[in-house]
């Protein structure tokens, strides 16, 4: 169920000082999206619920598509009290770590394995013993827990993602981390800058699952066939 907050009469986004934006917001139990003119002044937001699954004690996961079946209802819900066509830009954000996997044809494996999850406990000490410190994300032992419990899907992995990265992925096609997620997996060298190639040889972990990571989101234009489900422009710009 959505929550909308009240706002006066629909009205055209755009305006003399600039363009206006829907910013997206992937959070711990919903999708937030904010429609905002050029001032940054909030004009409407609208909130869909997301359900957490938790098949076994310890377990927490979430669908990748209900991510984006929520933005599509959120979007749907604001269409209703501003002008959501008009906006020039879309932003993506995430405070949300998670596991994505996709295979080959870019298609979800399974669900995501959210930060919180407990099953990999064991991973995360064994990764402390084999390497003589802890990883600072869970995405490395969420891969050894797959590799260990699941092996006919972790075979079939050919892409790790972060929540706000598979959405993106969705609206603009293009497969990437951005810095901030990329620290967040375990994965990460900070000194470089890029994939620690010395954590993924010692975990077996192959470095062709790794998206490329970029410090800076580069702006994508909105696919055709997204804009046409989410109801918005086509060729916008998509950031992070």
């Amino acid at each position: 169920m959505h929550r909308l907050h009240e706002v006066p009469a629909p009205r055209t986004l755009t305006s003399m000082s600039g363009l206006a934006t829907l910013t997206v917001q992937i959070g711990e139990a919903e999708v937030r999206v904010i429609a905002a003119d050029a001032s940054a002044m909030t004009l409407a937001a609208v909130s869909v619920s997301l359900e957490t699954l938790s098949p076994h004690p310890g377990w927490a996961e979430q669908r990748p598509d209900d991510w984006w079946t929520a933005l599509r209802q959120a979007l749907s819900a604001l269409a209703r009290e501003v002008a959501v066509g008009d906006i020039a830009e879309l932003r993506v954000e995430s405070a949300r770590h998670a596991s994505v996997f996709l295979d080959g044809e870019r298609d979800v494996i399974r669900p995501a394995i959210l930060a919180g999850d407990q099953r990999a406990s064991a991973e995360a000490a064994e990764i402390e013993r084999s390497l003589g410190h802890s990883l600072e994300g869970p995405a490395a032992s969420h891969l050894l827990w797959m590799r260990r419990n699941q092996a006919i899907a972790f075979k079939r992995v050919r892409r790790l993602l972060s929540p706000k990265g598979y959405l993106r992925f969705l609206l603009t096609g293009d497969l990437a981390f951005d810095a901030g997620d990329a620290a967040a997996t375990g994965l990460f060298d900070a000194g470089s800058g890029d994939w620690s190639e010395a954590t993924c040889d010692a975990l077996e972990i192959s470095m062709e699952i790794l998206p490329p990571v970029r410090a800076v989101p580069r702006p994508m234009a909105l696919l055709e066939h997204a804009a046409a489900a989410l109801g918005l422009m086509p060729g916008i710009s998509v950031v992070g």
